[in-house]
């Protein structure tokens, strides 16, 4: 499953009516992240339950409603074309967790993940497979590092553990078992992704690592900053979805080493700004 956009800059101000094989590649990326629905293609778990659904191949009106929600979730100018800004988002490295889950009945979108939570409040997890690139102790001191952050201002202990954990951690490369949609892309395009908690399926609060990727721990990063990484994705096995402020953690865009959580992400802001909640896990 490809997740990263390779649109040449001749796609820039792609708009309604056009029909192209670039359109595909821009639906297979909105579908991908929660913004788009195919006509017989699976529905993305995470995303949307009303999602609008294009003509495969045509940019149609379905396609321009996708357009402008995800640039204005992300806060972009609003056109509902493919502009430079919003195709220059989208080329960037990136969470694979698609961007929208469903609203709450009777309320405004919640940045948790409602239903799916940790009944254990001291979840547990384990590197179960590593990467070349660092030594299991080294990646071991990364994750230590996420999950005591988030501690920290929630009302959950993780811990450590050798085998049995709640939480499995690998790193793996292309199709790695839990689902097509889920493959890894190579270097570049998604990152990582994790699990949001039970009740989620088989693979509930697991978190994976594209092992494409050259990742270090160094400062200035030397290639991808697992501590950054970890970090926000430890934040969706927590059941934290993405935020739209590119200052946070739990944006979905890579932008380098950020390593200390912010006011939005304890606070847990959505977009429009509501009034500030407390963090909650459970």
């Amino acid at each position: 499953m490809r997740n990263k956009i390779l649109l040449g800059d001749d796609a820039l101000d792609l708009g309604r009516g056009a029909a192209a094989p670039v359109v595909g590649e821009l639906h297979a990326f909105l579908r991908r992240f929660g913004w788009l629905r195919l006509p017989g293609q699976e529905r993305v778990v995470a995303a949307h339950e009303a999602l609008p659904e294009a003509q495969v191949g045509h940019f149609d009106d379905a396609t321009e409603t996708a357009v402008a929600n995800f640039q204005r979730f992300y806060r972009l100018p609003v056109t509902g074309t493919l502009n430079a800004e919003t195709l220059a988002l989208m080329r960037r490295p990136r969470c694979g967790v698609p961007d929208k889950r469903p609203a709450p009945p009777g309320g405004p979108a919640e940045f948790v993940a409602g239903p799916t939570k940790w009944s254990n409040l001291h979840p547990s997890y384990d590197l179960s497979k590593g990467t070349a690139d660092l030594s299991n102790a080294s990646v071991e001191a990364a994750l230590f590092n996420a999950y005591r952050s988030w501690c920290l201002v929630a009302k959950i202990a993780d811990h450590q553990v050798s085998s049995g954990a709640d939480i499995d951690v690998r790193f793996e490369t292309g199709d790695h078992g839990d689902g097509a949609s889920n493959a890894f892309d190579g270097v570049g395009g998604t990152l990582a992704h994790a699990f949001y908690p039970p009740p989620y399926g088989n693979f509930a609060g697991d978190l994976h690592f594209d092992d494409a990727e050259t990742w270090t721990r160094d400062l200035p990063p030397t290639g991808t900053d697992l501590d950054t990484v970890a970090l926000h994705e430890a934040g969706h096995t927590l059941g934290l979805d993405h935020s739209d402020d590119a200052s946070s953690v739990m944006y979905a865009f890579y932008g380098g080493a950020l390593r200390t959580l912010t006011d939005d992400d304890i606070g847990g802001r959505v977009s429009p700004p509501v009034s500030p909640r407390a963090f909650r896990l459970q």
